[in-house]
């Protein structure tokens, strides 16, 4: 059997890529639940509302400017730079749970977002209720904390099509003796309105003072009625202004929306399903078959490149290796899962960490199993020290194959098989042309051996024959000089 029908590093390959297309393939969901898309919505009218009333230099700031300079409760008139200033900047987040009233803004939010509904269609406002209006563009927080109104109406005129800003009523929430005093107060004073927003709590279906242990009581109830206050209620206001301020905090801290937030929590938690033992154990189970079938092909079909017979035993044992290679790959991915969480990194961390130390593990030891093998060839004298080298460098390229195209998913398993059959051929193919190389030269060595031979017997024989031939002259040459007399002749 030649060399090329052993291939060590075919189990340590097989074993990576079963490992590495076994890791769980976590695709985050989309968050479905009413409760989260709620509060996402919510989310959104916050952020829209720290943006700027008016651009700069706009007609629609001059007159929102003298809105809000005539609106202050505390001062006849507004500075105008400070009006301006709250028209056209923009605020932060922090500004709605961070103020002298963090309750009062979170509820004007979701006084607005149901506004906004309500201008939709939707049934979501209690009590007296303003037919939706077309020509309404927006609603808007009022940016002054010391306005006489707390939601400004964005309308447009239908006949020159400008757009201005009106004033709303006052949102309310808290106690009921709180709500009913602020209520009361409104008629008293100039520029307030007749509009209160309240939790729906406080009001019933035709408008009027709900009276109850969670509303208000009778007397309340009583004094309210006299005085003529409008009532809209907003279901659960108090309840989603108490959500929007923890989602609005959770925000500043790592910059997430509910439902960007959700869907990362739903994530971490299939992440961390993924690696119980019940999970870990299939995959273990199902990654040691494929990898005994990946290894078996690759054994088998680097023997049957290499001709001859094909070693039943060998692939046997690479299919052996390749499901201890894959089963210990999944359960050391698992393992270093587990490790990393315990370190304080979240599932999704974790598991990167967990995939990329077991792929970049399997190709050290892939690698080095080709390295050992071509230096203890090259030791044996089966290759030269330049042919093992190229045999090196070609099985570590292939080696680390399945580390890149472990984003493939399942579709690495036939690239990295063909790509291994390819490569390996490919150097087989070179090794036998050399090796033939070699026996061509050794054939013609053995020839000029025999040619120079021969020449050299040749090259005797000639030295012989002229030896001959100048004895021959010699005795020729001393008969006709007479130098020899005859003792037969006369």
């Amino acid at each position: 059997m030649t060399r090329e029908k052993i291939d060590p590093a075919a189990p340590v390959v097989a074993g990576s890529v079963a490992a590495v297309t076994h890791a769980p393939t976590i695709t985050p969901r989309a968050a479905t639940d009413a409760g989260v898309l709620a509060r996402e919505r919510l989310f959104r009218e916050a952020v829209h509302q720290t943006r700027p009333l008016a651009p700069a230099g706009s007609s629609l700031e001059g007159q929102a400017v003298r809105l809000l300079r005539a609106g202050n409760a505390r001062h006849a008139e507004l500075a105008d730079a400070t009006a301006r200033r709250f028209v056209t900047e923009p605020r932060t987040l922090g500004e709605l749970v961070g103020g002298a009233q963090p309750k009062g803004k979170l509820a004007e939010v979701v006084a607005v977002d149901t506004y906004k509904r309500h201008q939709q269609g939707e049934n979501v406002l209690v009590g007296s209720l303003p037919r939706p209006a077309p020509n309404v563009v927006d609603v808007r927080i009022n940016p002054d904390p010391q306005a006489r109104r707390d939601l400004l109406f964005l309308l447009k005129d239908p006949q020159r099509g400008r757009q201005f800003f009106r004033p709303g009523g006052q949102v309310k929430n808290g106690a009921s003796s709180y709500v009913c005093r602020g209520a009361e107060s409104l008629l008293e004073r100039v520029g307030y309105g007749e509009t209160v927003v309240v939790d729906a709590r406080f009001v019933n279906p035709d408008g009027t003072p709900r009276v109850g242990a969670d509303a208000f009581n009778e007397s309340e109830a009583r004094r309210l009625l006299e005085t003529r206050v409008r009532l809209r209620g907003v279901r659960d206001m108090e309840l989603h202004a108490e959500r929007l301020g923890q989602d609005v905090r959770a925000a500043e801290r790592d910059g997430l929306g509910p439902e960007a937030r959700a869907r990362l929590q739903q994530l971490r938690d299939d992440v961390a399903a993924a690696y119980h033992g019940r999970s870990v154990a299939g995959r273990a189970v199902s990654g040691a078959a494929m990898a005994a079938a990946t290894a078996a092909i690759v054994s088998l079909a680097v023997q049957a490149a290499s001709g001859g017979d094909v070693d039943v035993a060998q692939v046997t044992k690479a299919a052996g290796q390749g499901a201890v290679a894959a089963g210990a790959g999944i359960v050391s991915e698992a393992a270093l899962y587990h490790a990393a969480t315990a370190q304080g990194l979240g599932p999704e961390a974790a598991q990167a960490f967990a995939r990329q130390g077991v792929a970049v593990g399997f190709c050290l030891v892939a690698v080095g199993a080709d390295l050992w093998d071509e230096v203890s060839a090259a030791r044996r004298g089966e290759v030269t020290p330049g042919s093992a080298l190229l045999g090196a460098s070609v099985k570590a390229g292939l080696d680390v194959l399945p580390l890149v195209l472990a984003p493939l998913g399942l579709w690495s398993v036939p690239l990295v098989i063909v790509a291994h059959l390819g490569g390996r051929w490919w150097l087989g193919s070179v090794r036998a042309a050399d090796r033939a190389l070699e026996r061509q030269i050794e054939v013609d060595r053995c020839e000029v051996m025999r040619i120079d031979t021969s020449l050299s017997r040749m090259q005797r024989e000639a030295d012989a024959a002229l030896r001959t031939c100048d004895e021959t002259d010699a005795i020729v040459a001393s008969v006709m000089s007479g130098a020899h007399t005859s003792p037969c002749l006369p």
